[in-house]
């Protein structure tokens, strides 16, 4: 099993390479290479419930998928964590959201919302991350999109492993390599909400999300 991960994951490594090749980023400075581990077909089915429930965010247990779409999405949006065990967001960052879907003209069958802790929590921790990223990658591969779109700091650091400064990993500046699907991140609807300058740059970078979908 962990020669036939090596080997997909090399192969997704020479993808990524081949598509830096073909748009001329050969030092990966515009689509910057990332490697994750490949999911074994088994390990796409989920969660084993008991090895969540000895997560301590097992009591705040949110609703896997949200948004859920069966079949595929073309973007899939990413937030850190659920805001409540009914929702991804609350009910003014979900109005924000649905407004900016509807200002680039996303429709719902084209797109989906996930998080990537699964529970609600008061705060993101990377531990609680790595307890569920083996969830969340089972979700993007069932999907294929073609854009992953990460909103905000916590989200967009974990995914890219990244620790600049957030400007300089915004879609309006730089787009990113997953196992081959084109990456982008911006601001949260939360942190929009919390500093209301944010969302021009906010525009700025879903006009560049909206242009990687035509």
């Amino acid at each position: 099993m962990d020669k036939n991960r090596e080997d997909i994951s090399y192969f997704l490594g020479i993808l990524d390479e081949a598509e830096a090749a073909l748009s001329g980023d050969n030092l990966f400075e515009k689509n910057e290479r990332l490697e994750y581990l490949a999911i074994e077909k088994d390990e796409q089915k989920g969660f084993a419930e008991e090895e969540c429930r000895r997560c301590p965010l097992w009591k705040n247990r949110a609703g896997h998928g949200f948004y859920f779409n069966p079949g595929s999405a073309e973007v899939l949006f990413i937030i850190a964590k659920p805001e409540n065990p009914d929702s991804p967001l609350n009910s003014d960052a979900m109005n924000m959201y649905e407004r900016q879907m509807s200002a680039l003209g996303i429709e719902r069958s084209r797109r989906a919302l996930l998080s990537i802790l699964k529970c609600p929590s008061d705060s993101f921790d990377a531990e609680y991350a790595d307890a569920c990223k083996d969830h969340l990658k089972a979700e993007i591969s069932s999907y294929h999109p073609k854009l992953l779109v990460l909103f905000g700091v916590d989200c967009a650091r974990y995914m890219l492993r990244k620790k600049d400064a957030f400007d300089l990993l915004r879609a309006s500046v730089r787009c990113f390599s997953i196992n081959g699907i084109k990456t982008f991140a911006t601001y949260s609807q939360r942190e929009c909400i919390e500093n209301g300058m944010l969302k021009k740059k906010v525009w700025e970078d879903l006009k560049v999300i909206g242009s990687a979908l035509e």
